[in-house]
């Protein structure tokens, strides 16, 4: 063996330094302890005055110095090799480094921002509560070491109504026709169940189209009393209708599809023949060939009355010839009285004939006369003396009293005899009651005399009904007044609509004008605010009241029966922050320029106000000598007597007030304690509250605080990759906007924002420049703002030559499978980590540092968006992994759009896995789209390749 080539030769030192352009890392290191150990030892052996020192192990005192002297070097060049890096803005990794080196280039690291959150409060009582400006809430967010505080920034009513309620889907009130035996009631009535009820349309004291119902239940909904009957309605088709008054009216706006739906073979006769003589002789062959069960409103009558309806002179016309017998179909509403009692007319079982003896003494039989005159006096020798306001009833009846009201069932003709008897039941006021024997025929009796207030007689368009048959006569003693029955109330037929009704107090509905409403929808809470309340109506106590939403629902929601919908009505807007005791800074000294405190407590809140160049607001107010100052940017352009400070953050986060040097912003005032601020604390929440949040103190009639939305647009202090990234961009800007890297460089600058990407497009023609941006999170209203600022800086310090489209890019996932073999010395989860670092995985914090795969091919800062992914990138990015023999793509497809993380591996799009093997395969997405790796989405399979020892 020679020595000269196959003894190992000594380290290199002092190694040469040496680093080619574009590393994230420069060697800078001389040696380290093997190097400079050797070296040293080298040094020994090549003294010949040291010929005799051979022996070389730590236990000789010359040798441990010279190893500790190695360590030290090797320190040393540690540090001196750290520091050199940190001394670069591509290399530096601390952040206090970045923060230092950016600075040169007038760059300061943006400061945390404090995010907003939405919160529905639960108050009690009877009156609204009032909420002061200032309310804390605090909330346990995802992440976060300790709660997070918010703040109400201004008072705010809370009403005890709103806290948690339902919305319902709007019903309408249909027509009452035959079958039904469910009815809303209206009237201060008692109802029970078995109680009678007698019902029937018209009005002015006369019923038609009459039935007797029985109570089977009664309940309650929303305020509306409803019954059921133990049988359906089954009147209106079998009485005849008056021409007169609102019963006609009525009719005639119905038209002929309302009007009855089957007349007699008579009655179609009687039309016919008052047609011939009124220009519609066209309908008298059809009507009079028309079987019985012709309907008024088919399809043969409508060429003549059209779309409006019988003309109101040629009904009159028909039915004043004794037609008499339109019917209805429907009808809005039924009058409803519950009947106490029943009674006949006396003389109803009167024998027909009775005995009659005349002057002579000659005895014979008569028949006995049932008819009476309602109109007139009446009396004779076969039947009592009577008034016509009077009307006998058979026997005691103690039910009937002065002052109740009946109702009489009777058959009305015009004539003693030959005219047809037509039904009607009348209401009728009880003026007196009176106790009588009589005798009607060859019957005597009891009976109990009723007064009215009117006689019984109706004058109707044939003629004056004045005569009928007291056998046909019934009384009903009526209990309390008279009801009004409707037919139940049925959900609008659309599936989806803006209105919806509330149910409560008037007061109540009126606060919810121009109110946010929060909906917690199946999908996700859904805040909506209300444009309109229809307060109309002078009904007291609780009741509907129709709301008029700005945005549309799915009213299948919103069941009366079992809504499904929470609603909150008390949301109050609320920052991150908690606001500190006003402190005194220190002591204000004319004679010193550039006086700089540092607030007492970190970290200063800011919030994001897009009218801002930067786009942050500090929560802070400074007060000198018991003068407001204002807060400014910057000292540049300002007057010696300006009473303005600067607030800067220093790398570890803590918060400077600095004023001016009398030349650009005014000196302080000499003063003792005279520097006084008030401020508020926190930054960076985000996310859904994951414990109940509390109040941070009580307030009278305060209950409960709900989080059903996540607090947005909270962000950490910019980091130091973020910086490294931004501010050469601002550098090369120079503060303007005229390039597509100015403007990306003007978007990173944005808190939230991670990505910006510009180009130009032309819509229609028109030039234009897209900006797709990245942001942590995916809220819209946070979106928003990051369009307005850009919008508005672009104004300020841009050349407005051409319009701005603001997209929000998505993050497409990417679904891997993945089978390999591995070193057998190495733990497989030792591999695993570092496959998870070399194809990008993602953690759940995006705007950090401190991310696994930041290096890695799917990760957002290696990617950009529109980047498509080929199958062999993803083996050469697993294959390069240290212990990693071999390894098989099995699986590689795009997850559906807005599917959440989760390893539920399909065919991938465009591709069939017969036709293409994974690892040929091309992932394309669209321009505003950007792959990314969840760890949820990469599966990892180990396999033996028999190499094992």
């Amino acid at each position: 063996m020679s020595c000269e080539h196959d003894c190992p030769g000594a380290p290199e030192f002092p190694r040469r330094i040496h680093n080619r352009p574009g590393l994230e890392r420069i060697a800078y290191r001389i040696g380290d302890y093997d190097a400079m150990c050797a070296h040293m030892r080298a040094l020994l052996d090549a003294a010949p005055e040291l010929a005799a020192w051979t022996h070389r192990g730590a236990d000789d005192p010359g040798i441990a110095l010279v190893e500790a002297a190695a360590v030290v070097g090797d320190i040393l060049a540690l540090y001196q090799e750290a520091y050199a890096n940190e001394a670069y803005l591509r290399t530096a990794r601390w952040r206090e480094s970045v923060a230092e080196l950016v600075r040169v280039l007038g760059y300061r690291l943006a400061p945390g921002l404090g995010g907003r959150a939405r919160f529905a409060l639960a108050v009690r009582g009877e009156r609204p509560v009032r909420i002061p400006a200032g309310f804390g809430i605090t909330a346990k967010l995802p992440g976060a070491d300790k709660p997070a505080v918010f703040e109400t920034g201004a008072d705010f009513d809370a009403v005890p109504a709103l806290s948690k309620f339902h919305l319902y889907r709007p019903r309408q009130v249909p027509s009452i026709v035959n079958g039904m035996d469910t009815f809303q009631v209206e009237g201060a009535m008692e109802l029970a169940k078995g109680d009678r009820l007698l019902v029937g349309t018209g009005e002015a004291g006369v019923l038609l189209h009459t039935q007797v119902l029985v109570v089977d239940e009664v309940w309650s909904a929303f305020g509306v009393r409803h019954v059921k009957t133990r049988a359906p309605l089954a009147s209106l088709r079998g009485a005849g209708l008056r021409v007169s008054g609102g019963v006609f009216s009525e009719v005639s706006r119905a038209g002929t599809a309302a009007i009855g739906r089957a007349v007699s073979s008579t009655a179609v006769h009687a039309f016919s023949a008052a047609a011939a003589g009124t220009g519609f002789s066209a309908l008298s062959g059809t009507l009079s060939g028309a079987a019985a069960g012709t309907v008024l409103g088919s399809s043969a009558l409508q060429p003549v009355f059209g779309l409006d309806g019988f003309a109101t002179g040629f009904f009159e016309r028909v039915l004043g010839a004794g037609l008499g017998v339109a019917l209805i179909g429907s009808s809005p509403s039924l009058r409803a009285f519950k009947l106490a009692a029943t009674a006949r007319h006396f003389g109803h079982n009167a024998p027909a004939r009775q005995v009659v003896v005349d002057a002579l003494g000659r005895v014979s039989e008569a028949e006995v006369s049932f008819a009476r005159r309602l109109d007139r006096t009446q009396g004779g020798p076969a039947v009592p003396a009577l008034r016509r306001e009077q009307l006998p009833l058979d026997g005691e009846a103690a039910e009937f009293i002065a002052g109740g009201t009946v109702l009489v069932e009777l058959n009305l003709s015009t004539a003693q005899e030959g005219a047809p008897a037509r039904k009607r039941v009348l209401e009728r006021a009880v003026a007196q009651v009176d106790r009588q024997s009589l005798a009607w025929g060859g019957m005597a009796g009891a009976s109990t005399v009723l007064e009215f207030d009117d006689d019984l007689a109706l004058d109707e368009p044939e003629g004056r009904l004045s005569w009928a048959d007291v056998r046909g006569i019934t009384v009903h003693a009526v209990a309390g007044q008279a009801l009004t029955l409707r037919a139940p109330a049925q959900p609008v037929p659309t599936p989806r609509g803006r209105e919806l009704d509330f149910f409560g107090r008037r007061e109540d509905a009126a606060a919810l004008a121009r109110r946010a409403l929060l909906l917690a929808l199946p999908e996700g809470p859904l805040v909506a605010g209300v444009q309109a309340v229809d307060l109309s109506g002078a009904a007291a106590g609780e009741r509907f009241f129709r709301l008029a939403l700005d945005r549309e629902v799915a009213l299948a929601l919103f069941d009366h029966e079992a809504p499904g919908v929470d609603v909150y009505g008390n949301l109050v807007p609320a920052t991150e922050g908690r606001t500190e005791a006003e402190a005194v800074l220190g002591h204000g000294d004319a004679r010193a320029a550039f006086q700089t405190f540092a607030l007492p407590k970190a970290p200063l809140t800011y919030l994001l106000d897009t009218a801002l160049v930067p786009p942050q607001q500090p929560e802070l107010q400074v007060w000198v000598a018991g003068v407001r100052w204002q807060r400014v940017d910057s000292f540049f352009g300002r007057g010696p007597r300006e009473a303005v400070y600067v607030v800067r953050e220093d790398a570890e986060g803590r918060s400077f007030v600095q004023f001016g040097d009398g030349r650009t912003g005014a000196r302080l005032p000499s003063g003792l304690g005279n520097v006084v601020a008030r401020w508020r604390t926190g930054h960076g929440a985000h996310g859904l509250a994951v414990e109940p949040p509390g109040a941070a103190r009580r307030v009278a009639g305060f209950e409960a605080v709900w989080m059903l939305e996540p607090a947005t647009g909270g962000a950490p202090p910019e980091s130091a990759a973020r910086a490294r990234e931004a501010a050469p961009g601002a550098m090369q800007s120079l503060g303007r906007i005229v390039s597509l890297a100015d403007l990306e460089a003007e978007a990173l600058a944005l808190p939230g924002v991670l990505k910006a990407r510009a180009a130009w497009s032309l819509p229609d023609g028109a030039p234009r420049v897209a900006l797709t941006v990245l942001v942590a999170s995916q809220d819209p209203a946070e979106a928003a703002a990051i369009d307005l600022a850009l919008r508005r800086a672009l104004a300020a310090r841009g050349p407005a030559r051409w319009p701005l489209q603001v997209l929000v890019g998505q993050r497409r996932a990417v679904r891997l499978s993945l089978v390999l073999a591995i070193d057998p010395a190495r733990r497989p989860e030792d591999v695993s980590e570092a496959l998870q670092a070399a194809l990008g995985v993602e953690d759940d914090e995006p705007a950090d540092d401190v991310d696994l795969g930041e290096h890695g091919l799917l990760h957002w800062r290696r990617r950009n968006f529109g980047d498509p992914l080929h199958g062999s990138q993803v083996i050469a990015a697993a294959q390069n992994v240290p212990g990693v023999r071999w390894v098989r793509l099995e699986r590689m497809e795009l997850a559906p759009a807005g599917a959440g993380a989760g390893l539920a591996l399909r065919r991938p799009l465009g591709a069939s896995p017969a036709a293409t093997p994974p690892s040929r395969r091309t992932l394309q997405v669209s321009a505003q789209q950007m792959l990314s790796l969840a760890r949820a989405d990469l599966a990892l399979r180990f396999e033996d390749d028999g190499s094992a020892p």
